[in-house]
């Protein structure tokens, strides 16, 4: 079936990408398909795209920050729960479900 589908949509021809490579393909492909539109897309629609990126860089920068102020030893609260979800967010994102101790025949 997998080969049926990318044959079909012209996946198995693509031209391999290195992984910096796919991942701005697919940041790319995911903020155009944030949000769906009916119409051609006009001014509005393109600058809506840009709330989202800009809340993901508001949060690597505030995750960013965080860390320096608990290196220098300047932490409030706030900065250890930022700092502890920005590292559950990555050892998730890392090491997938089992991180979670979530077997993975449970979602197959």
């Amino acid at each position: 079936m997998l080969k049926t589908v990318a044959h079909a949509a012209s996946w198995d021809s693509a031209e391999r990408l290195s992984p910096a490579g796919y991942a701005v393909h697919f940041v790319s492909e995911f903020v155009l398909g944030w949000m769906p539109t009916l119409m051609s897309r006009n001014a509005l629609n393109y600058a809506a795209l840009v709330i989202p990126v800009a809340a993901a860089l508001c949060a690597f920068v505030g995750s960013v920050v965080s860390a320096q102020r608990i290196a220098r030893g300047y932490e409030s609260p706030i900065d250890i729960v930022v700092a502890a979800g920005a590292l559950a967010l990555l050892w998730h994102i890392l090491r997938g479900n089992e991180a979670l101790g979530i077997p993975e025949s449970r979602f197959q």
